[in-house]
């Protein structure tokens, strides 16, 4: 079903200034929609969209999605996030919050050997320049290709333990440092005069009045209506999608992650990485002694099917979180040697977030549906419109779809 086009769009709220509603708030108003922001904590931008490795995914690590769509919905996404966010972020801001390229390392357990994996990276590079060419847009620091080289076993043995790692590659994909933007989104956000914060406020349910338009209840009594209201509240939006009489398609897996971050002393040299496939981990570094570690048996913290997970406002957070870091770092010092120099400069901090996939197993499961991730997006009913965000990169682009349909089909200027 699709939405009223141009009319009658002046008014819109947002339901969640993650990544997602920030975004979403940014496109639509820049189109001349007023926006009303509404999110649950008192500052945005505090969940998954602070706490994740900040990866522009172009697809590698999908390698278990035979029908390559993954890949394909990883590339359009990717190539729109540098030219969406450049409209609101300087060039030169913007690159220096970018990471060095990522190397990837196939684990010795991992679900598929190194032929497999380069087969797939083989798909990637070519449906990179496919949908560079068809869409226009643009990845940091590539051109019409997507740079991978398989690393020799002296090149790799210098990142990786040789007992872990059985093959190697530098790549030329890459992370953007997710607090660096963060704080960039909410201050250019904050200060746009059509986007009102409401901050600390929880919505209820949702419906629609007798005119067809949506409102919210918030969790005061207070009702608020909208010409067009975006659920992006990622961890509750099954259940506010349910007050409105949408029920999930298919089965659903909600997950609660941590992440480590830090200053490092002796970081300079460090390459950010990740291992492939299965449930590993990831280093990112992105300069200046600011490292990202996550091992994924130490940092999943809580899985639930339930509509609503229950932790969003009692995140799962143990209280002792030094043995997360410290089992964490070790855990990835046996793969990664060049962590055992690293000296952290000051308290580590664990921080973390929901994330939401369709699937009923966790990715230690080959035949996991978590090894698929093209099926996300938006979706809309009448002026009501619900978005499965997918994976951070894809926040710009999902914007761009809600903008086509609350506004019509003008794309925004500076995309491509």
């Amino acid at each position: 079903m699709t939405a009223g086009g141009a009319r009658g769009h002046g008014h819109v709220g947002v339901i969640g200034a993650g990544i997602q509603g920030i975004c979403a708030a940014l496109a639509l108003a820049d189109r001349g929609a007023r926006v009303t922001l509404i999110e649950r904590t008192d500052r945005a931008m505090m969940g998954a969209s602070l706490w994740n490795e900040g990866k522009l995914h172009l697809g590698l690590v999908y390698g278990k999605d035979a029908s390559q769509r993954t890949i394909v919905a990883m590339a359009r996404a990717a190539l729109a996030f540098m030219p969406f966010l450049t409209r609101y972020i300087d060039q030169a801001r913007f690159d220096a919050m970018l990471s060095g390229p990522l190397f990837y390392g196939v684990h010795r357990d991992s679900m598929v050997d190194a032929d497999a994996v380069i087969a797939h990276f083989q798909a990637c590079r070519r449906i990179f320049a496919e949908q560079r060419a068809a869409t226009g847009g643009r990845y940091p620091l590539l051109g019409d290709e997507l740079a991978i080289e398989r690393l020799s076993a002296a090149e790799a043995g210098s990142i990786f333990d040789p007992g872990h790692i059985r093959a190697a590659f530098r790549t030329g994909e890459r992370s953007i440092n997710p607090h660096r933007l963060a704080a960039a989104l909410v201050d250019v956000a904050t200060r746009h005069p059509r986007i009102v914060f409401r901050l600390g406020e929880r919505v209820d349910s949702v419906s629609n009045d007798k005119t067809g338009r949506p409102g919210v209840r918030l969790a005061g009594g207070e009702v608020e209506t909208f010409d067009q209201l975006v659920n992006a509240s990622w961890e509750d939006r099954l259940r506010l999608d349910a007050t409105i009489g949408i029920s999930p398609p298919r089965p659903w897996i909600h997950r609660y992650k941590v992440g480590i971050r830090g200053r490092w002393r002796h970081a300079d040299n460090l390459p950010s990485l990740t291992m492939v496939l299965g449930s590993f981990g990831d280093v990112v570094n992105y300069g200046n002694g600011d490292v990202y570690l996550s091992w994924y048996p130490t940092c999943m913290l809580a899985r639930s099917d339930a509509v609503s997970p229950g932790w969003q406002d009692a995140p799962p957070l143990p209280a002792d979180r030094r043995t997360i870091a410290s089992t964490t770092r070790e855990a990835l010092a046996a793969i990664v040697p060049g962590l055992r120099d690293m000296t952290p400069d000051g308290d580590l901090v664990v921080g973390g977030g929901s994330i939401f996939a369709w699937g009923a197993t966790d990715i230690d499961d080959p035949d996991s549906r978590l090894h698929v991730r093209h099926d996300t997006g938006v979706e809309s009913h009448g002026r009501y419109h619900t978005v499965n965000t997918g994976k951070y990169t894809a926040a710009p682009l999902n914007a761009l779809d809600l903008v086509d349909r609350i506004c019509g089909p003008q794309r925004l200027a500076a995309i491509g």
